[in-house]
């Protein structure tokens, strides 16, 4: 668990993918799709961004 909330952490703190991918020890970039997870801040301004389209 605490591997999957820094790897987030980092991430939503503006850290590279890449340098996160090193820090994770992971050879593969798709083995740290499992470790990122979106906030609520996130789903909701993508929610905000396709109602915003449909005003348009």
């Amino acid at each position: 668990m605490l591997r999957h909330g820094a790897a987030t952490a980092w991430v939503r703190a503006g850290v590279d993918e890449d340098v996160v991918q090193d820090l994770m020890g992971h050879v593969s970039r798709s083995s740290l799709t499992p470790y990122l997870h979106a906030s609520e801040a996130n789903k909701r301004a993508a929610v905000e961004l396709v109602a915003a389209g449909r005003r348009s």
